[in-house]
């Protein structure tokens, strides 16, 4: 009977542990994806700054590709840690085509709800 009273506590404190471990993991492969989201969104701000010498252009076309990138760029950067909860959420993975389409469905679906890709 002493015996089960020592061998009982012991066993609930490995399983303790070993349940805190495996959460310590996820969360810290959570802490690895949110970090690849924001580097990947930051890579998106750079691109998208770089079209900003398309507003002193003559033709409309790259103005208002300026126009568009000016305003996707204040999005991502207002919206970034909103986004990356999201992306994470919806489990999106990590292949940078849908991360890219992610992101530019939901700047699309603040933009101009009708013109959303679906």
């Amino acid at each position: 009977m002493k015996r089960n009273i020592i061998i009982l506590p012991i066993i609930a404190l490995l399983l303790s542990a070993v349940g805190f471990s495996a959460a310590t993991a996820e969360s810290g492969g959570q802490t690895a994806l949110r970090a690849y989201y924001q580097d990947c969104i930051n890579t998106c701000i750079m691109k998208l700054d770089s079209k900003a010498h398309y507003k002193n252009s003559e033709c409309r076309a790259l103005q208002r590709e300026a126009l568009m990138a000016a305003m996707k760029k204040m999005f991502l950067q207002r919206y970034q840690e909103r986004l990356i909860n999201k992306m994470v959420e919806e489990d999106i993975g990590q292949k940078n085509y849908k991360i890219e389409y992610y992101l530019d469905r939901q700047f699309y679906r603040v933009i101009h709800p009708r013109l959303a890709l679906k």
